[in-house]
């Protein structure tokens, strides 16, 4: 009896496993047996609370990349309307 009790509370064990105890016939759940019941009760411990995170992106990366972007059109705008102005067409 005594190495359930512990393997319940290092976590060997869960509570909804099953135990056959000397001059029993039946299996039965830990958390049913009637010696093992109150200390399956007190090895379940309720799960924590997720809180869920808001969301967030980082804008910096994303204006970076934008303003590289504006520029490189920028120049290659500028660039196209150079060389339509130099090279003339036939």
């Amino acid at each position: 009896m005594q190495q359930i009790v512990d393997g319940l509370r290092d976590g060997q064990w869960e509570t909804d496993d099953e135990v056959l105890g000397p001059g029993e016939s039946a299996w039965r759940k830990i958390e049913a047996h009637p010696k093992l019941a109150d200390i399956a009760e007190e090895v379940t411990a309720p799960r924590p609370v997720r809180h869920e995170e808001a969301a967030s992106v980082d804008m910096n990366a994303l204006i970076d990349v934008c303003l590289v972007l504006l520029i490189f059109y920028m120049i290659t705008a500028a660039y196209a309307s150079l060389v339509q102005k130099s090279v003339p067409c036939r």
